[in-house]
């Protein structure tokens, strides 16, 4: 297995828009390429002269802010869409927000075209903005399943994220979601967003590799500047397997969520003892990659408009059920079928996604209830399979 160029030369870029009128996408200046952090890729480090200082685009403001790559990753044999920071959009965009994601790829029309809709790239103002730091190679994933859980291979790696490829309308973005997948977040992001809700999954930070790429774990460098920054830390327990390391982040953190695959996940308060949001249990599983980005990008979007944190639990839970039926990147389109808002919080809408201590059979209950009614009433607005 390849890892990206790593003494490759590369030249500062003017931004400008990738494809006719759009600006929904744009390019800004990349940096001086060298050696990259956790081995490979493209270094942080600016050129001397003609050092970007300040990046100006037409992009607009967003409300939630993606920050990590955009990935190609393989599966069965095909190409499909990866990355934390790319699902987390989508899911973001599907819960009603105006998105933005600052990332680095080669130029990669289909991702874009995933990420933007082909339909609306020459459109004034798009659901998903996207500001791509100009690399030669794309990051690229493996991914492997067996019985024994995810063995992961880096391709490629494409540059490092740093806080001058930030625009200054992007710096108010309500919420700012730090999303690393091969390192490629440089830690001073952490205070680039002073005013903004600050949601970690710090998994890209957790991660090294060989020189066949294969993946393997590493210490969390900046763990206890980003606990002390962050208003949420969410990670899995495949990323930390070992309790006492998630114990000693708990005492640090604000609010930290750690899933658990199918026993749903934990929640850790400030100040509060730990307690447990079920998850719901999908009609079938196909493909569990993107799952913990759907659940992390919901809660954080239910969090920042309740401010509850056992409602926000649940509602991610049950996104993230979605995507186990599907592919990540196709399951955000169902997201419109929750309940959003400060109703969910508390009302009778959101009450009725709740499983009490069974690993909730309520969807596919609810879903049984649907079918009946279109059975007996097929003119009713409500059968007719709009939910």
């Amino acid at each position: 297995m390849a890892t990206a160029d790593a003494d490759r030369p590369a030249e500062a870029l003017t931004p400008q828009p990738l494809r006719g009128a759009n600006i929904g996408s744009a390019d800004v200046p990349l940096p001086r390429a060298g050696e990259g952090a956790g081995g490979g890729g493209d270094s942080t480090e600016p050129k001397d002269e003609g050092e970007v200082t300040d990046v100006s685009t037409d992009l607009g403001t967003v409300e939630y802010l993606a920050i990590g790559h955009v990935a190609v990753d393989l599966f069965e044999k095909r190409y499909i869409l990866g990355g934390s920071a790319s699902y987390a959009a989508l899911t973001a965009r599907k819960l009603g927000l105006q998105v933005g994601v600052l990332t680095s790829a080669d130029f990669e029309p289909l991702l874009m075209d995933t990420l933007i809709g082909r339909d609306q790239m020459r459109e004034a103002a798009t659901p998903i903005r996207v500001l791509r730091v100009p690399t030669q190679s794309t990051t690229s994933y493996i991914n492997e399943y067996d019985q024994n859980g995810r063995t992961q291979y880096l391709l490629g790696r494409a540059a490092d994220l740093l806080p001058v490829h930030v625009p200054e309308e992007w710096k108010s973005a309500p919420v700012v979601h730090l999303a690393p997948l091969a390192q490629e977040i440089d830690p001073g992001l952490l205070d680039t967003f002073p005013g903004s809700m600050l949601v970690i999954t710090p998994q890209g930070w957790m991660r090294g590799w060989d020189e066949d790429g294969k993946i393997f774990p590493v210490q969390w460098d900046h763990a206890e500047a980003a606990l002390a920054r962050a208003d949420v830390v969410i990670f899995s327990t495949d990323d930390i397997p070992i309790p006492a390391v998630i114990a000693r982040y708990a005492e640090q953190a604000k609010l930290m969520v750690v899933t658990e695959n199918r026993r749903g996940c934990l929640v850790y308060e400030r100040g509060k003892p730990p307690w447990r949001s079920h998850a719901f249990r999908p009609a079938r599983e196909i493909d569990p990659t993107g799952a913990g980005d759907v659940f992390a990008a919901s809660f954080a979007t239910q969090y920042h408009r309740t401010g509850n944190p056992r409602a926000s639990a649940d509602f991610a839970n049950a996104a993230a059920s979605f995507a186990l039926e599907k592919r990540a990147w196709q399951a955000s389109r169902h997201l419109r079928r929750l309940p959003i808002g400060s109703s969910a919080a508390s009302g009778a809408g959101h009450r009725a996604w709740r499983h009490g201590s069974s690993p909730l059979p309520t969807r596919r209950a609810a879903s049984g209830r649907r079918r009946r009614r279109s059975a007996s009433a097929p003119s009713s607005p409500r059968a007719s399979g709009s939910c």
